[in-house]
Order: structure tokens, then sequence, then C-alpha cells
């Protein structure tokens, strides 16, 4: 086995070069190539080479072709109803999952509010019982706070009277 072919200023052989040559599968375009050319790495003949290009070039263009087809079908699908359908059950499920949130967010408020509301009653019912009690109790004192301000006003009148005599002798005159 010989090295890497090289033809042109210590570049490798490219098939691209082959094909520039003029060389075809089952030959050369001249007698000094065909012995080159009938062997080049680990034994793949240059025909061999050709086919698979062949066949690349037409996977590659039947990948293309099922990719457009794809695109194709998923743009109908996207159009079609029962797509239309299934977007709009998720739509509407995600709607349902916000208002079941909102509800349970509602259902708690509700319940504090119940809480407080209770508790109101039970102190109006609390206040009301012991209403009657309270009220004579501010009244005693209400009636005691009386009783020390007239005796306090008096005190007051006694000792006007005592320090400016002049004064009240003439208003009472």
């Amino acid at each position: 086995m010989v090295g890497p072919l090289l033809f042109y200023k210590n570049k490798p052989t490219t098939l691209d070069l082959i094909l520039w040559l003029g060389i075809r599968a089952g030959g050369a375009s001249t007698a000094c190539f065909s012995a080159l050319f009938t062997s080049i790495g680990d034994g793949l003949h240059i025909s061999e080479l050709l086919t698979l290009q062949k066949n690349f070039k037409d996977l590659k263009a039947q990948m293309e072709l099922k990719s457009y087809d794809l695109s194709q079908f998923q743009s109908r699908a996207e159009q079609n109803e029962h797509h239309k359908l299934c977007e709009l059950v998720k739509r509407i499920e995600q709607e349902l999952l916000e208002a079941k949130s909102a509800a349970s967010e509602k259902q708690l408020l509700y319940e504090e509010c119940i809480t407080t509301v209770s508790l109101l009653k039970k102190s109006i019912c609390k206040n009301t019982n012991n209403r009657d009690a309270r009220l004579k109790d501010l009244e005693k004192k209400i009636k005691a706070i009386k009783a020390q301000v007239q005796s306090a006003s008096k005190e007051l009148k006694i000792t006007t009277v005592i320090f400016f005599p002049a004064y009240f002798n003439a208003s009472y005159a």
C-alpha cells in the first residue's frame, strides 16, 4: 500500500479532485491513472465511493422531503378541529385550576369571617349579661363622684367666703 496520494502541491486527493480530472467509475481518463485509482485507502474502490456518495445524496434528499412533509403535517394538524379543541380543553383546565385556587382562598377568608363573627357574638352576649350589673356599678360611681363634687363645691364656697368676704357680701346684698 502506498501512502496518501498527493496530486497538487502536497494537498491530499479528494473525490472532488478525482471527478475534476475526469475519472469515472470503471476507469480513468488516461491509462496512467488507472493503476493509481484501483485502490485508495484500505482497499476502497472509486466505484464504491461514488455509490456511497449517490446513496448519501439520495438519503439526504429523502430526509429533506420527509422534513417538509412533517412540517406540512404539523401545520395541518394545528389547523385541525381536534387540535383546536385540545388546546381549548387545556386552556379551560388551566382556568379551572385558577378558579379552584381562588375559591379555596375565598373559603379560607369566609371561615375567618365566621370565626370573627362568632367571637363578636360571644362578646355581645357576655356584655349583655353583665350589662345590668355594670350599669348599677357605674351609677354608684357617678353618685359617689357627684357627692365628692358637691362636697368640694361647698368647701370651695366656704374657703372663698373666708378669704374674700367683701366680694361675697356685695354680691349677695
